[in-house]
């Protein structure tokens, strides 16, 4: 899971983070970051989509007990 605190969004602290994440795991030789967001939340998917991020026709499933 990735949060920054509310009181610090908008301050680039998110992006700093999925970029240093990303360029750790590239150098470490991964070829895709696969990442789970609801669909609902805009902010998210809008803030990933800056980043390169697509949208995949994926199915994501899941039970709960």
């Amino acid at each position: 899971h990735l949060a920054v605190a509310p009181e610090c969004r908008r301050r680039g602290f998110a992006t700093q983070l999925v970029r240093a994440a990303g360029d750790g795991l590239r150098k470490l030789g991964c070829q895709k970051i696969n990442l789970q967001v609801r669909a609902t939340n805009d902010d998210v998917v809008a803030f990933y989509w800056t980043l390169g991020y697509e949208v995949e026709q994926r199915v994501s499933m899941g039970r709960r007990f």
